[in-house]
């Protein structure tokens, strides 16, 4: 491998604006290497806790955020080889192997046995072995840091529009369409039926509006998320309305953008007051998305 490389070092689950920060700062390095991002195959929780974060983006999304963001290597450790490694085994193995030249990080990044580095040893290894160290402030909104943890902790508790400003983007998830029971179309709103993705993060049930990308577009749209105990389901679907679209999506993937909460989902005592509703959540995301 003859290419040098200028590498930012982290999971960057959901890539929010602090994780860009850290990314920005290798791809724009002075030293005209190639950036690139040291990431992990599954996330260190999974061999460590046997169990994982919810996640906030799957890999597909993850590799084309990276790539708009100028990234030209993506390298995926499997987190069970080095595991053991101790921090400055870590980093020389990652420089020796991948040709890093230049070293990325946020504040509070740990790696090595037992999370045992931190970013005063990655200055301490820079400065015996020649490598440009950067170690990227935390990012702010408010009085918080912005990390993936609280990000989640917003879209759990229906805080949507708070999350996506972290995230720099909207939170979504893409997944196919699924056989329905055809209700929908049968109350005068045909709607598609999905599952969210797994191990993804469960947004607060509920309505909310949404952009459904679907057919090479983005359609203003209305999503429940939830269990419709009206009809006395037990399994949790996403269930779309998209406005002025009649099409068969059925069996394709479709990405769904949540762009604000606007209630709690309930039951309903008849069908003519969920139909009512279901005008009122319809026009409250016009509203939306005139304003």
């Amino acid at each position: 491998m003859s290419e040098k490389l200028s590498a930012a070092l982290g999971m960057f689950d959901g890539l929010h604006i602090g994780h860009r920060k850290v990314i920005e700062t290798a791809v724009n390095n002075p030293l005209g290497l190639v950036p690139a991002v040291v990431s992990f195959k599954q996330h260190p929780r999974q061999l460590l806790q046997n169990t994982s974060p919810e996640l906030l983006m799957d890999l597909e999304t993850k590799k084309a955020l990276l790539a708009q963001l100028g990234v030209k290597r993506l390298i995926l450790l499997d987190f069970k080889d080095i595991k053991n490694l101790s921090p400055t085994e870590f980093l020389t193995f990652l420089i020796n192997k991948y040709n890093i030249s230049m070293l990325v990080c946020g504040y509070n990044f740990r790696f090595g046995r037992k999370a045992s580095g931190c970013a005063d040893d990655l200055y301490v290894f820079g400065s015996k072995n020649s490598i440009p160290i950067e170690v990227v402030p935390a990012v702010k909104m408010g009085s918080h840091a912005v990390s993936s943890t609280l990000i989640r902790k917003l879209i759990k508790s229906g805080e949507i529009e708070k999350a996506n400003a972290m995230l720099g983007r909207n939170f979504s998830f893409s997944s196919p369409v699924l056989d329905g029971d055809g209700r929908g179309r049968i109350l005068g709103f045909p709607t598609i039926n999905q599952n969210l993705p797994e191990n993804f993060v469960v947004p607060k049930l509920g309505v909310y509006v949404t952009i459904t990308h679907a057919n090479g577009k983005a359609l203003p749209s209305v999503t429940n998320i939830g269990f419709k105990p009206t009809f006395g389901s037990n399994h949790m679907t996403s269930e779309t309305f998209i406005m002025d679209f009649d099409g068969d999506l059925y069996g394709k993937w479709v990405k769904i953008e949540l762009i604000a909460y606007l209630r709690e989902e309930r039951k309903f005592q008849n069908i003519a007051d969920l139909t009512a509703q279901i005008e009122l959540d319809i026009t409250a995301a016009k509203n939306f998305f005139k304003a």
